[in-house]
């Protein structure tokens, strides 16, 4: 009787999504209310719009993409604009991968498996982590951050199937670029 041996790294093909920088935006502008204006811009550009959401997802707040529209978590209104603008500069990320891959391959990499959850995620975070070293103007401590996101993600998104060092790893070096490109 054989054992199927399961698979836990994330293959080259798979690294190389996570570290693509073709869906991220420029020209994000430092001023926070300006940076919300243009996302919010670019969004609808795109043909998006927005509710806001009364669930949650295993306890959580989230903000999500679904069917042109971008769900805003339940308590919006209490993020600060640095917060706001950011998020929308992710979600943006996610409207670009839907345009390009369609919505059932989008959908299908999220569900089906972690290792196409973490190539959708890593480069929306990304954008984040830009986001947020455009806007603060020095203030973010995006290392602080990089290592709590690492820890939450890995859990939120139910990652744990990938090998733990070379998540850390590979996630951890990905965004500690997109800070060094942001200064």
């Amino acid at each position: 009787m054989s054992t199927l041996r399961r698979r836990t790294k994330l293959s080259k093909k798979e690294l190389s999504r996570g570290r693509s920088t073709r869906y991220l935006d420029t020209g994000i502008p430092e001023d926070p209310e300006e940076s919300l204006a243009e996302a919010r811009r670019r969004i609808k550009e795109a043909g998006w719009g927005f509710y806001t959401r009364k669930d949650t997802y295993n306890g959580r707040k989230y903000s999500v993409t679904w069917r042109r529209r971008i769900g805003l978590s339940a308590n919006w209104e209490s993020y600060s604009t640095i917060q706001k603008a950011s998020i929308l500069w992710h979600e943006l990320v996610h409207i670009r991968q839907r345009q390009r891959m369609g919505h059932s391959r989008f959908v299908w990499l999220w569900v089906m498996t972690a290792f196409g959850r973490w190539t959708l995620e890593v480069p929306a975070y990304r954008q984040s982590i830009i986001a947020y070293e455009i806007m603060s103007r020095g203030q973010f401590n995006g290392t602080e951050y990089t290592k709590n996101k690492v820890v939450s993600m890995r859990k939120g998104y139910k990652l744990g199937r990938i090998n733990n060092k070379q998540y850390t790893d590979e996630t951890t070096k990905i965004w500690h670029s997109a800070r060094m490109k942001a200064a």
